[in-house]
């Protein structure tokens, strides 16, 4: 399971697919009560909030083998809020005694907004590494 987080992109499923398909096939559906994006045969959800990505994250848990982050959201809550409330999350998880994410999780960063990006990046990194 991988979250695509972004408020305005489609992720690019062609090396998944085997080919690229159009954006009427996307399926929306609400985890916890967020609304998120799936396409048949893929294993990508688009979560459009930081809310939406959450639920998604706690609903599968370690089944999450990577996130793909944009920053600017359009809302009040971005990518780097994200970043802080999956790592605080996991910590809590940890805490108490229940599995959090995966021991391999693998993540990116597509946003524009380069000193978020790098920002997010480092906290990743940083938490990534010190957690294994």
């Amino acid at each position: 399971m991988k979250i695509f987080l972004d408020d305005e992109r489609w992720p690019v499923l062609s090396h998944e697919l085997g080919y690229e398909p159009d954006i009427s096939g996307w399926i929306q559906e609400y985890i916890n009560g967020e609304p998120v994006l799936r396409f048949y045969g893929s294993d990508i959800i688009v979560c459009r909030t930081v809310e939406s990505a959450m639920a998604v994250l706690c609903q599968y848990r370690e089944d999450v083998t990577s996130i793909m982050f944009d920053n600017d959201l359009g809302t009040a809550f971005e990518g780097k809020d994200f970043a802080k409330q999956l790592i605080e999350w996991d910590l809590d998880e940890h805490e108490a005694g229940r599995k959090g994410l995966c021991d391999n999780l693998d993540f990116s960063v597509h946003s524009q907004n380069v000193s978020a990006a790098s920002y997010i990046e480092g906290l990743m990194k940083q938490y990534l590494s010190q957690r294994s």
